[in-house]
């Protein structure tokens, strides 16, 4: 049975703005972590990176208040659409004073004239939004974007190395707020209830094996990822509730709402599979070692190489399996990862040779 992880973030565009529009006045430095190759200036790391104090428009990731204790003013990203000025989105401080995306910019600003505002730029988000995938390959190998804002993680087999997925969600929540990035998360059997508690259940989810169903039960027909004319249809019949379609028979459902809705809630109940497209290739042969301290001596990076191979390789033995390319990858403090790879020309298993292949390229 498959566990799939969920992270949605409300505000991304907002959160990622800030970031590539750091303000002037620093704060105390602040744990942070980059994703990929990204440069500093988008995905300042470490020493390199400042909290900053919030002016206007660089509050942090949606907080009411900064340092100071001075409110954050209300903030917007601007698009064009159809030569129509609107709201590509908006902060948790716009949000609660009743703006939202897509509204025009000009009711917008009569409504709040102290509104900042900023120019959407959608192609930065993506990238970043890539970057963080990548960087998601510490806590999975099968990693799915879910674009604009969110990801897909199968942690199936994974979250005993955090002694539980309770422990695993908590750490992956803790390092990005870390950054400012601000998700909400679940973990369930399937994409779709994931991706349902992550929108509209409780944050931080988890869905035991087998148990989504009930969870799912309370929330809006919008969870089920429905198209807007379906869902809106199925809410002016008084259908407030998953649990509501569940109880009407399956005939007369696809009939009256479509087989796309039938099939959405089948794929949320795991009726029905649903393919992710992931970054890389899912593997189940993989191993990690966690250090308390950095390393950075050749001679320590390549012991703690022959352990980690040696550990993989114990269990494609146990199963008398062998692979023909081994990769390795180590995540440096300011995030950023630094694969390895090694090819065999026959499949194999052999810790020691494979560890010694390992070594010239420690070495550069």
């Amino acid at each position: 049975m498959s566990r799939i992880l969920c992270a949605w973030s409300p505000s991304w565009a907002i959160a990622n703005w800030r970031r590539r529009n750091p303000c002037e006045e620093p704060q105390p430095s602040a744990p942070s972590v980059t994703f990929g190759d990204t440069s500093p200036e988008v995905f300042p790391s470490g020493e390199e990176r400042k909290a900053k104090r919030s002016s206007p428009a660089c509050g942090g990731g949606g907080g009411g208040a900064d340092g100071g204790g001075e409110a954050v003013p209300p903030f917007a990203l601007l698009e064009t659409v159809r030569a129509v000025r609107r709201l590509a989105a908006v902060s948790f401080e716009a949000a609660a004073l009743g703006l939202r995306p897509g509204q025009k910019a000009t009711d917008a600003l009569a409504l709040i004239p102290e509104l900042i505002t900023a120019e959407a730029e959608p192609e930065a988000d993506a990238a970043a939004l890539t970057a963080l995938a990548d960087w998601c390959v510490r806590f999975s190998p099968a990693v799915a974007i879910d674009a604009p804002d969110g990801l897909f993680l199968d942690v199936t087999g994974v979250d005993h190395l955090w002694d539980g997925e309770a422990r695993m969600l908590a750490d992956f929540r803790r390092r990005l707020s870390a950054n400012g990035l601000p998700f909400r998360c679940a973990i369930a059997d399937t994409p779709g209830a994931a991706w349902a508690l992550a929108h509209f259940g409780e944050d931080g989810a988890i869905a035991p094996p087998g148990g989504q169903g009930a969870l799912l039960q309370p929330l809006p027909p919008a969870a089920l990822r429905l198209e807007t004319e379906t869902w809106a249809q199925i809410e002016r019949l008084g259908l407030r509730k998953v649990g509501q379609l569940r109880a009407i028979p399956r005939g007369p459902f696809a009939r009256r709402f479509g087989k796309a809705a039938m099939a959405r809630l089948d794929q949320a109940l795991g009726r029905e599979r649903e393919a992710l497209t992931f970054r890389r290739p899912p593997t189940p042969w993989f191993a990690r070692l966690a250090f308390a301290e950095p390393i950075s001596a050749p001679e320590d990076m390549a012991r703690v190489t022959a352990d980690v191979v040696a550990k993989l390789c114990a269990r494609l033995e146990a199963q008398d399996q062998g692979a023909r390319r081994f990769e390795i990858a180590f995540h440096r403090v300011d995030g950023k990862a630094m694969p390895l790879s090694i090819g065999l020309s026959l499949p194999g298993r052999d810790a020691k040779r494979i560890a010694k292949l390992f070594a010239p390229r420690l070495e550069t």
